[in-house]
């Protein structure tokens, strides 16, 4: 029902509060006081209104740049029917005047190069202010696999001249060629040294 009727007697009001409402809907009611009642029998009716929010979406790209002309679809997710479709202006903004439910907001179109967003809206929540709310949506450069895998050869392909730099370098070739004898040559040394003393021919 839109409206009930109470009839309440032998009371003193002083004042009534509803708290009980029915999901998706809201009352539509002011408080009343003892100034507002003239009689024992009193009656009151009780608007019943559907939950409706207002929200409004900003679009950028690239975190700060507002996107032009992006084109969006509104989903109703309790229905699964399209609600509406959408354009951002200049400021990459439009605004959405929703009624008690679920929703999805997927982007169709938006500039090329650039990821498109989707954004689920869980609309059944009174908006007791009745202030907007602001959804934000960005999205980024799209980075394609053969770019990226380009990206990744170039780096390894890099780190292998390195390498390869390294060891064919004359200086280093030297370094690793004689590293294995100058340490024999250093045991022979010290066995020939060791023996010559015992032989008494080198003098102390």
């Amino acid at each position: 029902k839109d409206t009930d009727t109470y009839t309440l007697n032998e009371y003193k009001i002083s004042q009534i509060n509803f708290v009980s409402v029915p999901d998706k809907y809201i009352l539509n009611y002011e408080d009343y006081t003892s100034d507002n009642f003239g009689s024992s029998d009193i009656t009151i009716k009780l608007k019943l209104e559907p939950i409706y929010n207002d929200y409004i979406i900003n679009k950028t790209y690239d975190d700060i740049y507002p996107e032009e002309n992006a084109i969006f679809e509104l989903i109703n997710n309790d229905s699964n029917k399209l609600e509406g479709v959408y354009y951002t202006d200049s400021k990459g903004t439009f605004k959405l005047h929703l009624k008690y439910g679920n929703y999805t907001l997927n982007q169709l179109k938006g500039i090329e190069g650039y990821t498109l967003v989707s954004k689920n809206i869980n609309n059944t929540h009174p908006n007791l202010n009745k202030n907007s709310f602001t959804i934000n949506l960005n999205d980024e450069k799209i980075i394609h696999e053969e770019t990226s895998n380009k990206i990744n050869n170039e780096i390894l392909n890099n780190d292998e001249e390195e390498k390869v730099d390294i060891i064919d370098h004359p200086y280093t070739q030297e370094i690793v060629s004689t590293g294995n004898n100058i340490s024999l040559l250093l045991v022979l040394f010290l066995f020939t040294s060791i023996y010559l003393l015992n032989k008494k021919i080198i003098a102390i």
